[in-house]
Parts: structure tokens; sequence; C-alpha cells
């Protein structure tokens, strides 16, 4: 366990919310509040931008689907920087257990 290689996420990978995460949208924004996990101090709260990643984990899009859509909201000009940020920001959930592969 602790000194597994960090790996990409394959931008074809179509993550999907883990099953048994608990979580709320709060706040002006819509930002998440993942308010059930225990490797992490609660809550958790998401940014706008990985909240829309988030949400977007549904196991139907892939994560260059995802960082398209992102693209589209956020008018981000650079595609290949975001589409490696969402790519990251899914390993990381992953690895966190928010979201599965």
């Amino acid at each position: 366990g602790l000194f597994h290689m960090s790996r990409k996420i394959s931008i074809m990978s179509k993550p999907r919310i883990a099953p048994n995460l608990r979580w709320r949208v709060d706040g002006e924004n819509d930002q998440i509040v993942i308010v059930h996990k225990d490797d992490f101090a609660l809550p958790r709260i998401l940014n706008q931008v990985a909240a829309k990643i988030f949400h977007l984990c549904d196991s139907n899009n892939t994560i260059e689907a995802i960082a398209e859509k992102v693209a589209g909201e956020f008018e981000i000009a650079d595609f290949s920087i975001l589409l490696s940020e969402v790519s990251e920001c899914a390993r990381l959930f992953v690895e966190k257990g928010i979201l599965e592969e």
C-alpha cells in the first residue's frame, strides 16, 4: 500500500462516483461537500471546477469528455493543460475513494 506508484488515469476511462460515498451540494456556487470518507478531514469542499468534474463522473463520460464540458463552461483556453488537470483530479479522487474507475 504505502509505496504504490501513482499512475495516470486514461483519458478514455469513465470514472463514477463511489457507491458508498455520502455527499451534498451546498452554498451559492453549488459546491460539493463530501461528508463521508475515512481518510480525510471532513467535510471536504470541492471548488467549482472539481465539483463539475465530480458531477460528470457518472460512468458515461470519459475523462476527455469531462474536460471538454469543463472547458466549455469555464472558458478555458488551453485544452491540453485542462485535460491533464482533469485527469489528475480524477486520479486523486480515485485514490481517495471518492470515485471508482
